[in-house]
Parts: structure tokens; C-alpha cells; sequence
């Protein structure tokens, strides 16, 4: 992925020749990047769920990026959810502390709720048919959490 690119709402970026308006947080496969607006919902995510519930939405973004390059659907349920669970997979893997030298960065136990609770209620309100219910969406993370991301 080419970068990360933080957002006024009120200029989003393009996405290829789509706009991006009305999204708080994308991967646009088009362009190859992550989009997250930085004005008004992740400081709102940040100051609702926690300094971990923005890691882990910007996470599901990084799922839905490797899907994209594996040549896998990103649209739909099914997509989603194995975004998801491939947070899960990154957070175990932070968990563990098992990622070398790229990374210092320890959570708690804690934070674990900021995730799931990021999950449930940071979502527009199409989110829900799209992505799964909130039962689901915490199922495929936690077997992410639980199994690695291999199990995704």
C-alpha cells in the first residue's frame, strides 16, 4: 500500500474517479491507499472508544487492502467480515509482541474492549447490511484474536 491519507470531509481525496464523499474511513484499491478523516470522526472515534479503537478501524482497512491484492472480493458481508478477523490477527500479533523490530507498540487488555466496542458502534448507517451484524463482526475478530490471521 502506497500510504495513509488523513482527510478534511470537506476535500476528500478522490478514489480513482469515484468520490469519497460521506466516507469517515476507506481503502481506496483504485489509488492504493488508506483514507480516514481527521477531522471529524477519528478524533471522535479516538475520544469515544480509545486510542485502540482507532488502531483497530485503521486495521480493517489494512484487511480489506490485503484482500484487495490477493485478488479477493472487498465488497459484501463476507469481505468484511474477513477484514475483521485479519484485525483480530494484527492485534494478536501486537498482543504477543511478536512482530520484531517493526514494532514497539503493547496494548492491554483493556484496549481489547476499545476494539470490539469500535466494532459495534462506529459504523455509518448502511454499515450494518454491508458489513454484519455486531455478533459477527466480533466473532470473525476474536478468531483473528484467537487463531492468528492465518485462520482468516
Amino acid at each position: 500500500m502506497k500510504e495513509i491519507k488523513p482527510f478534511d470531509p470537506k476535500n476528500p481525496p478522490a478514489c480513482g474517479d469515484q468520490s469519497t464523499e460521506g466516507y469517515a474511513l476507506f481503502y481506496c484499491p483504485a489509488d492504493d491507499y488508506i483514507g480516514f478523516d481527521t477531522v471529524g470522526a477519528m478524533p471522535s472515534f479516538y475520544e469515544r472508544g480509545g486510542d485502540f479503537a482507532v488502531a483497530a478501524l485503521l486495521a480493517t482497512q489494512y484487511g480489506i487492502a490485503g484482500e484487495s491484492k490477493a485478488g479477493e472480493e472487498t465488497d459484501g458481508e463476507d469481505a468484511s467480515l474477513r477484514a475483521d478477523c485479519f484485525a483480530g490477527g494484527w492485534t494478536a500479533s501486537v498482543l504477543l509482541g511478536n512482530r520484531g523490530d517493526s514494532s514497539s507498540y503493547l496494548i492491554s487488555p483493556g484496549d481489547l474492549d476499545e476494539a470490539i466496542g469500535a466494532l459495534l458502534l462506529f459504523r455509518g448507517d448502511d454499515d450494518a447490511e454491508r458489513q454484519g451484524s455486531g455478533y459477527k463482526r466480533v466473532q470473525a475478530y476474536r478468531n483473528g484474536v484467537v487463531n492468528g490471521a492465518q485462520a482468516c
